[in-house]
Order: C-alpha cells, then structure tokens, then sequence
C-alpha cells in the first residue's frame, strides 16, 4: 500500500498528464471523462491530508480539464454552449468599449484597450467568436472567479475580470488590462480618463447569466 505522501505526488502528476495529452491532441474520450470523475473523488477523500496550497491546485488543474473536455465537445459538434456577444462601439485613446449581449438582452459594458493590430499588451484581441471556460483562480493567482478565452489569436491569457481603466499605454493613459476584458455597469470618468464602473457588480451578472459555467463569446469590432 502506498503512502498518502507519494499517492498525493501521482495524483498530480495523472492531472498534469491528462490534461496536458487533451490539450496537445485536442481530443476528448469516455475514458478521459471517466477518470477526470475519479480523481476528483479521490482528491475529495484526500483533502484533510492535503496543504491548502496543493488542494487547491489540483482542483483547479481538474477544473480546467473539465472545461477542456466540454470545449472540445463543443468544438466537435457533441454539446452546446450559451453564446454571448460583444459588440464594440468605440476605440480611442481611453480603450475601446463595447456591449455585452445575451440573446438580445444587454448585460453590461465591457472595456478592453484600443485596437492596435492584436499587438500583445497594448490592443485588444480580434473579432472572432472564441470558447470561455470559468476559472476558480487565474493561473497567475492574482485574480480569482473569473473567465479566460481560448484560441485568441497570437494571444494568451486573456481573461474576463474586474477592473476599470483600459487607456492606451503608449500615449500616457492607465490601464488596468493588457488585453483582458473588463466589465462594468456603466460608463463614467476616474481623474478624468473614461472608465467602466462598478465592475464587480458587473462580474456577477455574468456569473448569474452563464452561472459561472463555459460558454461562447463572439466579439464584433467597432463600427
């Protein structure tokens, strides 16, 4: 029988394995479904002899498996996913912004910085209609119940949080996202540059619309 040290080490290394084979091969099995069950019951039997630290990532390397398995199912034409739209109105110095939608019903605002070519950490990303997965925590750490955007062009780590500033850097404006996307329930100013606010708020109807699942955001640049 092996010891609860060692059983802990090969649960994390199943985890990384499995989800790095689903990620490299974008393929998705019932016996992949299968086992991503039982590690995440094992690892529930395990969590009064696990560090906070280790529980927790585990739990966020099977949710992100989890995610995977449904995104590919999507992709495969296998299951369905609820689809939001953003559509942009406006790109300028203070970041482009744009509207949030559900099946015809507006959400929110969402910032983001101007246009600039999907250059990394100073445009926003593409039109294009990309995959969302919920994340208990970002990879970073640093931001926590949030969303991150899969398949972004020449891009990584875009995620949907909270935040309020979203100006063009290379012009002297403060920004709060390098790409990411904030929301926010209405537009005003913070010494003087505009701003979405109350984005917290904001998070949350798109946790009550989505209820913190995956789903489908097509993004419409600007007219």
């Amino acid at each position: 029988m092996i010891s609860e040290s060692i059983e802990r080490h090969l649960l994390t290394l199943m985890v990384s394995l499995l989800g790095a084979v689903m990620i490299w091969t974008g393929k998705t099995t019932y016996e992949a479904k299968t086992l991503t069950i039982a590690l995440n019951e094992r690892v529930a039997t395990l969590a009064a002899n696990l560090s906070v630290h280790s529980h927790e990532k585990i739990k966020d390397q099977l949710h992100a498996i989890e995610s995977r398995i449904t995104l590919i199912e999507y992709q495969q034409g296998t299951t369905k996913m609820k689809k939001l739209s953003l559509e942009r109105f406006r790109s300028d110095a203070d970041g482009s912004l744009g509207s949030l939608f559900s099946d015809g019903k507006m959400l929110c605002y969402i910032a983001a910085p101007p246009w600039k070519q999907n250059r990394n950490n100073v445009s926003c990303i593409p039109a294009g209609t990309y995959p969302v997965s919920h994340l208990p925590r970002s990879a970073s750490g640093r931001y926590r119940d949030v969303y991150l955007l899969h398949d972004v062009p020449g891009r990584s780590a875009i995620l949907i949080h909270c935040g309020n500033l979203s100006g063009d850097i290379e012009l002297g404006r403060k920004t709060d996202t390098h790409g990411c996307l904030l929301p926010g329930k209405r537009i005003g100013t913070i010494n003087g540059q505009r701003a979405v606010l109350a984005s917290k708020g904001a998070l949350q109807i798109i946790h009550q619309e989505v209820n913190r699942s995956d789903f489908v955001l097509e993004v419409k640049h600007y007219a």
